[in-house]
C-alpha cells in the first residue's frame, strides 16, 4: 500500500486527466480488503479523475473511489 500510495501522489501532481488502472495487491494477506478500499478512498481525496480496476480484491477500490470507477473481474 505504500507504493500504490506514493503512486497516487505523484500522478495527483501530474497535468491533465488523470486516470489511474489498478490490480489486485495479492501479497497483502489479511486486512487485504480494507487495504485496498483504503486506496480507493485515497485516489478520490487526491483528485483522481477516473479509476479502472481489475481483479477480486481491487473492487474494494473501485467501491470506494465511487462512480467515476470502473472494475473488471478478470483481464
Amino acid at each position: 500500500p505504500g507504493s500504490v500510495a506514493a503512486a497516487l501522489h505523484y500522478l495527483a501532481h501530474c497535468k491533465g486527466r488523470r486516470l489511474w488502472v489498478f490490480g489486485d495487491m495479492g501479497e497483502l494477506g489479511e486486512g487485504s480488503a480494507h487495504y485496498h478500499q483504503k486506496m480507493g478512498e485515497l485516489a478520490l481525496s487526491l483528485g483522481i479523475d477516473k479509476v479502472f480496476t481489475v481483479g477480486t480484491l481491487s473492487v474494494h477500490t473501485a467501491n470506494a473511489f465511487g462512480p467515476n470507477a470502473t472494475h473488471f473481474d478478470t483481464k
